[in-house]
């Protein structure tokens, strides 16, 4: 079955106008922030956590701006399936893809770690704004309807998706071919364990980062950046690429992760409201005081 006929009824839905779709996106938001709410209670205790310094009153606008965005960004990737390249990509803007032309010229390969801020699923995009493949990881669902849904929605522009069991592998034949590549990792989440990560401070908590990322880019000698995103305005945003690691330059293990989570931070901080705070992200403590 074609993927057309397969999810027909969510693509004639997508073709809804944009001030429609966050008409009910409003909706949404309000239905979702209402006791008891879609995970509620974790979102003010994930707040509570990261923002201690602020008043109450202040952490209830936050969780209500969150649920605001989020609602709006599930009913933008509905939209992702039948939205045009050119509406996509002015309202999913890259500051600065030319950052990757001087890496791939030199034959290396490109690391890019983004996170669930803003709207992820439309950087489905950057393979119309570089010059090189662009693959990205996922961990394939349970449910063959929603899995072949996201690799859709992800693959919709050109991007390659790789199951993240398979990443290193892949991507060292790929360099053993001489194909120079970027590479976009989702290093947010909480790891499925306490073994095996990083431990970082990140939004005032000792927090596991999964080991991946750092691991495949030291191995494969990869130029490592990080996305910050940032709002212009409703369902528009912009993309800045810092970069992390040069691939050359000698660091000790974990130091990119530290970069990344502080980078990560830095850009929640700036705008809370962009990250998935439905997520358990400290359900993971750290073996000792020293981890």
């Amino acid at each position: 079955m074609s993927a057309k006929l397969r999810y027909w009824p969510l693509l004639l839905l997508s073709r809804l106008p944009w001030p429609v779709l966050e008409g009910i996106s409003g909706i949404c938001s309000a239905l979702l922030s209402q006791f008891p709410g879609y995970r509620l209670g974790l979102v003010e205790e994930n707040l509570r956590k990261a923002f201690p310094e602020l008043a109450a009153a202040q952490r209830r606008k936050m969780a209500r701006d969150f649920y605001a965005h989020f609602s709006d960004q599930l009913l933008s990737i509905l939209k992702s399936l039948s939205a045009s390249m050119q509406d996509l990509r002015q309202r999913f803007v890259f500051d600065n893809p030319e950052i990757f032309l001087p890496v791939i010229e030199s034959g290396k390969s490109a690391v890019i770690y983004v996170a669930h801020l803003g709207n992820w699923e439309w950087f489905s995009v950057l393979p119309r704004a570089v010059s090189a493949p662009v693959y990205s990881l996922y961990l394939p669902l349970s449910n063959g309807y929603f899995d072949g849904l996201m690799r859709l929605v992800r693959e919709r522009f050109g991007i390659r998706t790789l199951p993240s069991s398979k990443a290193y592998r892949t991507l060292l034949e790929l360099r053993r071919k001489g194909e120079c590549n970027i590479t976009i990792f989702g290093a947010d989440q909480s790891p499925p364990g306490p073994e095996n990560v990083h431990w970082v401070d990140f939004l005032g908590q000792r927090t596991a980062f999964i080991q991946g990322p750092e691991v495949i880019a030291r191995k494969l000698e990869c130029a490592v950046f990080f996305a910050r995103v940032t709002l212009a305005r409703r369902n528009h945003y912009h993309v800045e690429f810092l970069q992390l690691w040069d691939g050359e330059e000698a660091t000790k293990e974990g130091v990119i992760t530290a970069k990344y989570a502080a980078a990560l931070e830095e850009n929640i901080r700036l705008a809370p409201q962009l990250w998935l705070w439905t997520h358990r992200r400290w359900k993971h403590q750290p073996p000792n005081p020293a981890a």
